[in-house]
């Protein structure tokens, strides 16, 4: 594969969720970041677990929202993003900076 050649086939949202039973990524394709939704992600949660969802997304894909690194344990030494909290709160966070965040 040539240098900025992906892989992943997106839609015409541009993303492409991760299959159940896919592994962790432990790259990144060229142009394209890696998003996972709620709970905070563990390396030992696979995709559908509690509802766990990860999808690529185009990295400049301004129409998804703003997305915050992501500092959970779910793929390490993986830039990962958050697509934010739902908790209304303005201005818009991460949801690991929620301060309605409950532990779990």
């Amino acid at each position: 594969m040539e240098k900025g050649q992906s892989t992943v086939k997106l839609t015409k949202d541009g993303t492409k969720y991760l299959g159940m039973g896919a592994k962790i990524p432990t790259e990144i394709p060229e142009g394209l970041r890696l998003v996972h939704n709620f709970p905070l992600g563990h390396p030992d949660r696979g995709m559908g677990e509690g509802g766990f969802r990860a999808w690529w997304e185009k990295d400049d894909n301004k129409q998804q929202g703003h997305r915050y690194v992501c500092r959970c344990d779910w793929a390490p030494g993986v830039k990962h993003y958050d697509p934010g909290c739902r908790c209304g709160r303005e201005p818009s966070h991460a949801r690991e900076d929620c301060p309605d965040r409950r532990p779990h």
